[in-house]
């Protein structure tokens, strides 16, 4: 049942009902990547673009400020990198910026040798001021351009407002950027602009994030980390011959699919149906996919066998049905829904329920469920595009971070829409879907908001980004001089 090659498995599966529009049967295709092997990682360069502004002083829940959490984060990444000789030559640069843009790490090669100077070098960072997004951009390729020698680019720009000087054009940044590399843009928090971080990294290395708590942002770091260092395939296109597979972003289904980046060692899971062979006609499907790996280009085909289920139920496909009513319903929520919207969340939320109930992968199962609960919510707030954008990547795209803290999704309605009070200061979201069997605010949360798809490397790194400063393996200050 499986077409093996050296990067990657394939399997596909079909069920042995029609379960999708047009009587066709729904299925899944697995591509599992092959785990990373011990060959030499090339070098690499991260820049990380911090913002500075005024507004990251702000404290959070736990007394620490924004900034505090961020430098914390990076100087976690930063010992990391330091104590993982696996991973090979790390150069950092980091980048502050506000209205100005200072480089507090210039392409340095990183060392235990190094390590406490960096780390020094990163506490000195503090919140003043503006956002000049367009600076940090200019400044962020400028390191790459003065970079001497071979190495991947991967440049994080995290912020937590919108430009307020300079260039504040979405299309004028994205015209800034150099696309030759990979660009991460985090939004942190509910202030920040969607629209232009999200249109900046609408490319085929682009890759936005929102943030939606200080404590959060150790597990998006501890992502891009994973993927960078293990990246494996790229550009990967999926091409279905013999059936069709589905585009979450578009709700649409065809013959092809981008998948993007897919990094060792991972699974991702492809929703795909084809018509219903009566008579017992061709069940195969043709599967070409084509991707990069190590700078040379792949191209292979094969005939990939689709077993049906017996008449008996089929416990895996029946989760993924739901999760294809689940994108089916957050892609609508995402234009504000129509008509009976809302109960349609609630009946698929009372069904997934009873399902989990009954014994079935209850991670995955209550995933979906925090999809629903988010996707009814963003039907009354105004943040909801920030939230229900969050969780569709995540689900969609099969992230290993997810947002989980939705502490901010009812705050305009406890207000006349003045400023924003502080996170820490924000009531728990008051969760819907509770007649449908879904727990409240005080249930369902994913720990140390790490998605089910999330593999062990990943969620190890995520942790490691995330530690809190008692837990540190450090002998330095962890706490940053106060703003």
């Amino acid at each position: 049942m499986l077409h093996s090659t050296a990067h990657y498995t394939a399997e596909a599966r079909l069920g042995n009902g029609s379960c999708t529009p047009g009587h066709k049967r729904f299925g899944i295709l697995k591509i599992a990547t092959s785990e990373a092997d011990k060959r030499a990682l090339p070098a690499q360069h991260f820049i990380l673009n911090v913002d500075r502004s005024g507004s990251m002083a702000c404290r959070e829940r736990d007394g620490m400020s924004k900034m505090q959490h961020v430098i914390h984060t990076i100087k976690n990444m930063l010992r990391y990198l330091a104590g993982a000789p696996e991973v090979g030559e790390v150069h950092i640069s980091v980048i502050a910026f506000d209205d100005r843009t200072e480089c507090v790490i210039d392409k340095a090669l990183l060392s235990n040798d190094n390590l406490q100077d960096l780390l020094m070098a990163v506490d000195e960072i503090h919140a003043r001021n503006m956002t000049d997004i367009g600076a940090a951009i200019e400044a962020a390729n400028k390191q790459r351009r003065d970079f001497v020698g071979e190495a991947v680019h991967t440049h994080v720009l995290l912020t937590d407002g919108v430009a307020t000087c300079g260039a504040t054009d979405c299309d004028a940044l994205r015209n800034m950027l150099d696309t030759s590399h990979r660009n991460i843009f985090i939004g942190y928090g509910i202030d920040h602009s969607m629209r232009t971080l999200q249109g900046m990294a609408d490319y085929d290395e682009g890759r936005y994030y929102f943030v939606e708590s200080a404590e959060s942002a150790g597990n998006v770091y501890g992502e891009v980390l994973h993927d960078v260092l293990y990246e494996l395939m790229t550009g990967t296109v999926l091409s279905v011959g013999g059936g069709e597979i589905y585009d979450w972003r578009t709700n649409t289904w065809g013959g092809e699919l981008k998948a993007g980046s897919l990094p060792a060692g991972v699974e991702r899971v492809f929703h795909v149906r084809r018509e219903d062979p009566h008579g017992g006609g061709r069940t195969e499907m043709d599967l070409v996919v084509s991707y990069t790996c190590g700078g040379v280009e792949h191209r292979g085909g094969a005939t990939v066998p689709a077993s049906h289920g017996t008449n008996e139920a089929d416990p895996e496909l029946e989760r993924y049905a739901y999760r294809q009513q689940v994108m089916e319903l957050m892609y609508e929520a995402k234009d504000g829904g129509g008509s009976g919207l809302e109960g349609r969340i609630r009946e698929l939320a009372a069904r997934i329920t009873e399902t989990t109930e009954g014994g079935q992968d209850c991670a995955f199962m209550n995933n979906l469920l925090d999809d629903l609960r988010v996707a009814e919510g963003s039907l009354r707030s105004p943040h909801g595009p920030l939230y229900l954008g969050a969780r569709r990547v995540s689900q969609g795209d099969q992230r290993a971070h997810n947002v989980t803290d939705l502490g901010a999704m009812d705050w305009p309605s406890l207000g006349d829409g003045g400023p924003l009070p502080p996170l820490g200061q924000l009531p728990p979201f008051d969760g819907s879907l509770a007649n449908a069997g879904a727990s409240t605010s005080g249930g369902r949360r994913l720990s140390n908001g790490a998605s089910p798809y999330a593999c062990a490397a990943q969620s190890r790194l995520m942790r490691e980004c995330s530690g809190q400063p008692e837990a540190s393996a450090s002998t330095d200050a962890d706490t940053p001089p106060e703003p």
